[in-house]
């Protein structure tokens, strides 16, 4: 509807000389009520994928099934890393990378054809793969009606930035806050009620296309994300996923031309 990006907004932010949109105190409250810490890291997500829709970035995060392949990871990989040290658990670029060349070699969930001795479960980056594999498979191989599948089809450069950046904002959120659909521990240390995560029609009715506040309040939320990322720099959701993107964008771009050049020769 004509608003600037969410990367627009975060440059202009810098730029004290910038009229900035006047949101009401309504509308604050609203849209603080409707955000969730996985909004915002979406959101953070979104501002390094310049071309790309942030409402379906913040959908796609958002969608259940995402935080089902999530919950296998934490459950097959990311729980049992450094049990005693929660705070040290860390996944090094590297690993993110490794995942990428081998979702690439093989993006499809049980492909014949898929060679599993060159995987190894005990390592990082067999885990992350399988997430992105999971994922690939239910949104772009099972449905059709995601905004954001157009950017998971093979060949689309924005395709393993989504990927892996969703897995890094789950991860931001569950390193800074409690992760949708887990239990929290009050200071007596009994388990509290469970935050629900929203099932599908929940998760509908959050991303109508048709809610007439749906442009508004992604521009109020792009403006905070901003002014996090100004205060708190790599601490905020956008400066956490920054520094991820450009680990990642080199060797993205390498896999992605050597995929594109392999399909090339193949087609000849």
């Amino acid at each position: 509807m004509g608003n600037p990006s969410v990367q627009e907004i975060l440059r202009s932010v810098q730029d004290t000389t910038t009229t900035k949109p006047k949101f009401s105190e309504d509308e604050r409250n609203r849209y603080e009520q409707w955000a969730t810490p996985l909004t915002r890291a979406a959101i953070g997500l979104a501002s390094w994928l310049p071309e790309v829709d942030a409402a379906a970035i913040i959908e796609f995060v958002e969608f259940p099934k995402i935080r089902l392949a999530v919950s296998k990871f934490e459950g097959e990989y990311w729980s049992k890393v450094s049990e005693f040290d929660r705070s040290h658990r860390f996944i090094s670029s590297i690993d993110f990378r490794k995942a990428a060349a081998s979702f690439q070699y093989s993006p499809v969930v049980d492909r014949p054809d898929f060679k599993l001795r060159s995987l190894r479960p005990e390592l990082p980056h067999h885990h992350i793969a399988t997430f992105m594999r999971e994922v690939f498979t239910w949104t772009v191989v099972e449905r059709a009606d995601l905004a954001i599948r157009p950017y998971l089809l093979p060949g689309n450069k924005y395709q393993l930035p989504i990927l892996v950046g969703t897995l890094a904002a789950y991860l931001f959120v569950s390193g800074n806050n409690h992760m949708p659909g887990t239990a929290k521990e009050d200071m007596s240390g009994s388990s509290s009620q469970k935050q629900k995560l929203p099932v599908y029609p929940e998760w509908r009715a959050r991303h109508d296309p048709n809610d007439p506040e749906a442009s508004r309040r992604l521009l109020y939320l792009s403006y905070e994300n901003a002014d996090r990322y100004r205060v708190h720099q790599e601490y905020s959701e956008a400066g956490w996923l920054e520094t991820l993107m450009q680990q990642l964008k080199q060797q993205l771009e390498k896999e992605f031309l050597r995929n594109t050049q392999e399909e090339a020769e193949a087609d000849r």
